[in-house]
């Protein structure tokens, strides 16, 4: 099995920096329900459900990148030719 560091390093670059920056631009103080009468409750009450979420999703994007970082280390102490396990990104 062969694994190109580099390029593993460089898609997780462009796709984890993107996604990481979607979710902190997420502005959640928009969604607090202000001036709307009846329904403020039911959407603030939506909003801390959204920033639950948002925040599961960082997490996720850290746990990933550890990961992918920790395989490509124990990557970087095989032969580089043969497959090998990577418990970093297998199921527990």
């Amino acid at each position: 099995m062969f694994v190109n560091p580099d390029a593993v390093c460089a898609s997780w670059a462009a796709g984890g920096s993107q996604a990481a920056a979607e979710l902190a631009g997420i502005d959640l103080e928009r969604m607090e329900g202000r001036d709307l009468a009846d329904l403020a409750a039911g959407v603030a009450w939506a909003a801390g459900e959204f920033a639950g979420i948002v925040d599961v999703g960082g997490r996720i994007l850290g746990e990933t990148r550890e990961r992918v970082e920790a395989c490509l280390a124990d990557y970087a102490l095989t032969d580089q030719r043969s497959a090998g396990t990577f418990t970093g990104v297998t199921a527990p």
